[in-house]
């Protein structure tokens, strides 16, 4: 069950769940809505990496709304990192997990999850929104990264 200040907002496909969240933001939606694709057609990474999104894996964002520092939201990757790597342990006990600073969970030694800060600032240079998008590989990952 998901807490009620969370709101699902599943979908099939999609460009990107960071772009939908960002969208909703744009459009006024209040922060809890989280969106879930089953497929992404252009998943993103840091620093404009593509990240592959074939079904099966998991993909997600969710728009919060700290009214904080742009320094301060930077936490958030921090705090999602630390929720997969307990999630990880937690369903799979003994298992070799580690968070690779700042923003990927590692099960021995290689990525299975990263996660992607987007954010806009309002007039007074706080932050009016933030997406908060993590890709999981469930089922599959691509052959020719570097972890």
């Amino acid at each position: 069950m998901i807490p009620a200040f969370y709101s699902l907002r599943p979908v099939d496909v999609t460009q990107s769940t960071n772009l939908d969240v960002r969208r909703l933001a744009e459009a006024g939606e209040a922060e809890g809505i989280v969106v879930w694709a089953k497929r992404q057609t252009a998943g993103r990474g840091r620093q404009g990496r593509t990240w592959v999104s074939p079904e099966g894996n998991m993909y997600l964002s969710i728009l919060l709304r700290p009214k904080c520092t742009p320094r301060e939201a930077g936490a958030y990757s921090f705090v999602a990192a630390l929720a997969v790597f307990d999630t990880i342990k937690a369903f799979v006990p003994g298992i070799e997990a580690e968070i690779k600073w700042p923003n990927d969970v590692l099960v021995g030694g290689k990525k299975i999850c990263g996660i992607l800060l987007e954010t806009n600032l309002d007039e007074e240079r706080k932050v009016d929104w933030l997406a908060l998008g993590v890709g999981i590989n469930v089922v599959s990952h691509p052959d020719d990264t570097l972890y």
